[in-house]
């Protein structure tokens, strides 16, 4: 299949969002009598944990996180459980050339207090991070596609969401030379993105220079994920335009990757190089050893 013919779910368009009609907070003690009755059991908080984690996911992706290989009745009546008791916000976007409407969740406020206060997890939450624009959520989800993907391998070790610098999220595999960090940073075709990329390009190329070991012990694999060829391809033309150099994301250890390709291929073969051929990117996809 023509890679442009792949559908993904994530691309950015404008007012995309469908936001859920927000009920009544229950009051705290209706939510404990859930847990007392079993409403809310293991799996549940299961749930709870992963958006913790990571913040923002399709029902498609917990119920892959589950290990849930199809479709489940059981795990949609939980869900909406959870989104009727104001436990997990649920919010839904439609895809132009699919009739069907995608669905994600992140935590809401009695699920922040069942972590927080019953569990006494301490974690910062806000009831504005489930307000952010779809831009950033998709990023997000994109990234824990790639984390779901990267689960399967045997050297998979640890992954999670980074605001602390330059990625979307961070992922830790086991190499023979010990863990080695993946860096992704998500970009959207969003309004002005070149403008935002172009901000933070300085601290990008800062970062992979000599500032990645003020966190890791081993220089990570950065990788930037566009929607399209044609995103990447922008992303690659900007890098040069304020370098004045082909080279320098070879030199930087940068590696491209599109929704579109880690839709479609493994891991290991999702990558490609960018380069300059008679004055014109041509973007390559290459086998790469990496999350291996």
């Amino acid at each position: 299949m023509d890679d442009n013919q792949i559908i993904t779910p994530f691309k950015y368009k404008k007012s995309m969002q469908i936001p859920d009609r927000l009920g009544s907070i229950p009051d705290f003690e209706y939510v404990m009598f859930l847990i007392s009755k079993g409403a809310i059991r293991e799996r549940e908080i299961e749930i709870l944990e992963m958006l913790k984690k990571y913040r923002f996911l399709t029902t498609s992706q917990i119920r892959r996180l589950l290990g849930l290989e199809e479709y489940d009745r059981k795990l949609k009546k939980k869900l909406d459980m959870l989104q009727k008791n104001r436990i997990v916000f649920r919010f839904s976007w439609t895809i132009d050339e699919k009739p069907s409407v995608m669905k994600g969740f992140c935590l809401d406020i009695l699920g922040y207090k069942i972590l927080n206060d019953y569990f006494g997890e301490n974690f910062e939450w806000k009831m504005e991070d489930n307000l952010k624009p779809m831009e950033t959520v998709f990023n997000h989800f994109m990234f824990n596609e790639i984390v779901i993907r990267a689960k399967e391998s045997q050297n998979y070790v640890e992954s999670f969401i980074t605001d602390k610098h330059i990625g979307t999220g961070t992922i830790i595999m086991e190499s023979k030379n010990g863990k080695k960090p993946y860096i992704i940073l998500s970009l959207r075709k969003s309004d002005k993105w070149e403008n935002k990329f172009k901000e933070r390009l300085g601290d990008i190329v800062s970062f992979l220079s000599n500032g990645w070991q003020s966190f890791y012990e081993s220089k990570p694999v950065f990788i930037i994920l566009g929607e399209d060829k044609e995103h990447i391809t922008a992303v690659a033309q900007i890098i040069i335009d304020m370098s004045g150099s082909i080279d320098t994301s070879a030199r930087l250890g940068i590696k491209y990757t599109t929704d579109d390709f880690i839709m479609q291929y493994p891991l290991t073969e999702a990558f490609a190089n960018i380069d300059l051929m008679d004055g014109e990117l041509i973007i390559n996809r290459v086998i790469a050893k990496v999350f291996e």
